[in-house]
């Protein structure tokens, strides 16, 4: 795993408020606590064992519960938008001739 995808990782924790383990076989191995910190990551191709209490939680965040509702009401927010867009650029002007 990359120190891209690490990073994207500590934006998973935070949204969804959990724990994060990744555990790469020729990456960044990492323990990502809720609030995003890093506690422990090995270099890239490096062999390493990593060790930490993690909370368990029982709750779900605002992101967890709607999420997936205000993706759908953007993509057809997106998609009403390019089609209005598309149609006025589609027809033709009139022209008079005198």
């Amino acid at each position: 795993m990359t120190y891209q995808q690490l990073a994207m990782s500590r934006m998973r924790a935070l949204e969804l408020d959990r724990a994060v383990v990744i555990a790469a076989t020729s990456g960044v191995s990492a323990i990502v606590l809720p609030s995003g910190e890093v506690t422990q990551k090995t270099s890239i191709f490096t062999n390493g064992t990593l060790v930490e209490t993690l909370p368990l939680k029982d709750s779900s965040t605002f992101a967890a519960r709607a999420g997936k509702y205000v993706e759908h009401v953007l993509s057809i927010m997106g998609c009403c938008s390019s089609s209005r867009h598309c149609g006025n650029a589609a027809q033709p002007k009139e022209t008079s001739f005198l």
